[in-house]
């Protein structure tokens, strides 16, 4: 169902491009609000020149969470920043002034983001329940919090145990159960069942889910009686997908029950919400197909929110309960080896906790110090690549178009926001360059949710100012030793000036080339390392064929290793990653 959503909303895209009269009569302007449990963010479009653009931004701290659960008090005062900027009205006496009348008002208004707790929901398979790992991913397609119950209520001899079982669902606190049904299942779905049962009786437990056959279903409302809400469906009569849909169909009404949109954005024209989800897959999709490239994005601050996408296909992934902000204690679970191989310099492991627990008594705290923003960012990658990990299986995909978040720039180092990227991803490209952007602005979400009411302007916003450039990168893939030469090559400008190099196994180098500048890079690769599709040893030409264009790090040839990269050896890893900043230009974060 969503992917057909997003082929239909790039067809109308593609299609109102095709007409130039067409497209500025639809375009309009556009007022979004992306609110979440982190900030709230106003971003502004309108048409300039006969082009949807993007005008200007504003971010608040976020009031839907206590003391003050009055979610457009910021939002009110983002959107009074923007018409201090802008010039523009937008708010009258009765919330945002629609339709646009002059200088008063926009023509579509639309809330997106994560206005609310999220829900909780837990998975219970019984018996080898083969449809779990469908419907788990079609679960973190939503702003859920998503647990399975099933190993960690098991006896040492695998039986299922109900007193473990209702142990973790007191300690889960779930709003919804799905209970799933397997081979084997009898001598299990009575435990099950009876725990739920007892659960639901007292209140703990009041939706559940019953993915399972005609006869357990029975079962279970019989056991259960009118204790619980019951919802069954009956996996013989109905396709994977088409369950996996009506989970996730039925996880996005549960979160968007949990608050009113009129309230939260109260204007003279009904407000629809879109959620991050859709939103952010419409942008990547539609990129991926403008530019027949594999485009990920991410996006991090409250949870991590990946989007990947094909010319073909799409897929994405939410995790509300990681972050680096208000859900950072869920780091404390990490591989702390993988959050030090990303510092410059030793930290103790006591420490480490310390700063997690002292973050998530603020979650809202800024960053300021260098060392907060390398320890931020340390973590920031390692929920990233655990939720990749999540989205993507076990095997990596290739990626063309890296975008990472607004959060990223607030670090104010392109140097650290390209390594936690890089890190995180740990990416491959077949045609050997990555381009790595920045939505320095906060605007992909909004873009996307205002393409649900004029799909023209959000092409246009996307293609003109969505991407801020941070580097195009070439992975250089190597068997040789730390500090054997990897490749050599040179740099030939478009003045016709150019520069050698060399670059060695375990090391980043970056060749100054702007935003807006272009220029061919020759790699003569030695006889065990390779770029891209091509073989070991080979000479690689780029920027012949395909435009090379450069971004605030200019190019940087990435020739570490994955041993680096997980930290297998901590005594020198301090220095490495000190060293790879420094090669970046971060001098500030290394001192």
């Amino acid at each position: 169902m969503v992917a057909q959503n997003q082929t239909e909303f790039g067809e109308q895209m593609n299609a109102t491009k095709s007409n130039a009269d067409e497209v500025v009569a639809r375009l309009g302007s556009g007022l979004v609000v992306d609110m979440d449990r982190h900030v709230t963010r106003a971003v502004l479009f309108d048409t300039v020149g006969g082009h949807g653009r993007f005008i200007n931004s504003s971010v608040k701290r976020s009031t839907i969470l206590p003391p003050i659960e009055d979610g457009f008090q910021a939002a009110r005062d983002a959107i009074r920043q923007l018409e201090a900027d802008t010039g523009f009205t937008l708010l009258g006496d009765n919330g945002i002034e629609s339709p646009r009348n002059g200088m008063a008002g926009v023509d579509f208004v639309a809330l997106t983001g994560q206005p609310a707790e999220p829900v909780r929901l837990v998975f219970i398979p019984t018996g080898s329940a083969a449809l779990l790992p469908v419907l788990l991913a079609s679960a973190r397609r939503t702003a859920s919090v998503v647990e399975v119950i099933d190993a960690n209520a098991r006896t040492e001899d695998g039986v299922l145990s109900g007193a473990r079982m209702e142990a973790e669902i007191r300690r889960f606190r779930p709003d919804a159960v799905v209970i799933l049904d397997g081979q084997n299942t009898q001598s299990e779905w009575a435990t099950a069942v009876g725990t739920l049962s007892s659960l639901a009786a007292e209140g703990v437990v009041s939706q559940i889910i019953i993915v399972a056959r005609e006869q357990y279903q029975q079962q279970a409302a019989q056991t259960m009686g009118e204790d619980a809400d019951l919802r069954g469906i009956d996996p013989a009569d109905f396709e994977a997908a088409d369950i996996a849909s009506a989970i996730e169909l039925e996880l996005n009404g549960l979160n968007e029950s949990r608050f009113d949109t009129a309230s939260l954005m109260p204007s003279t024209r009904h407000v629809g919400f879109t959620s991050r989800v859709r939103a952010g897959d419409l942008v990547t999709s539609f990129l991926a197909r403008r530019r027949d490239q594999s485009v990920t994005v991410v996006s991090t601050g409250d949870g991590v929110a990946i989007h990947s996408a094909t010319p073909t296909m799409n897929l994405s992934g939410v995790r509300p309960d990681i972050d680096a902000h208000s859900s950072v204690r869920a780091l404390l679970g990490a591989d702390v080896r993988q959050i030090m191989a990303m510092l410059p310099s030793p930290l103790a492991e006591e420490d480490l906790r310390h700063w997690i627990l002292n973050r998530s008594l603020r979650p809202n705290g800024v960053s300021n110090s260098s060392k907060d923003r390398i320890i931020e960012a340390a973590l920031t990658s390692v929920a990233i690549r655990s939720v990749w990990r999540e989205v993507a299986g076990s095997g990596d995909r290739q990626h063309d178009v890296l975008i990472g978040g607004a959060a990223m720039a607030e670090w104010n180092s392109p140097a650290l926001a390209l390594l936690c990227l890089l890190n995180a991803f740990q990416p491959d490209s077949a045609s050997g360059v990555l381009e790595v952007h920045l939505d320095r602005d906060g605007m992909l979400y909004s873009a996307g949710a205002v393409g649900d009411l004029s799909p023209a302007l959000a092409a246009d916003v996307v293609e003109r100012d969505l991407l801020s450039s941070l580097a195009s990168v070439i992975v250089v893939r190597s068997d040789g030793a730390e500090g054997d030469l990897a490749v050599k090559g040179e740099i030939a400008y478009e003045s016709g000036k150019s520069r050698p190099f060399s670059v060695p196994v375990g090391s980043v180098q970056r060749l100054q080339l702007g935003p807006d500048e272009s220029a061919v890079v020759t790699l003569n690769c030695e006889s065990n390392v390779s770029i891209g599709s091509s073989g070991k040893g080979d000479k690689v030409v780029i920027g012949e064929q395909v435009r090379l264009r450069g971004g605030d790090l200019g190019v940087v040839i990435d020739a570490r290793t994955m041993a680096q990269l997980t930290g297998n050896d901590m005594q020198n890893q301090p220095a490495r990653v000190s060293g790879w900043l420094s090669d970046l230009g971060e001098k500030e974060l290394t001192r």
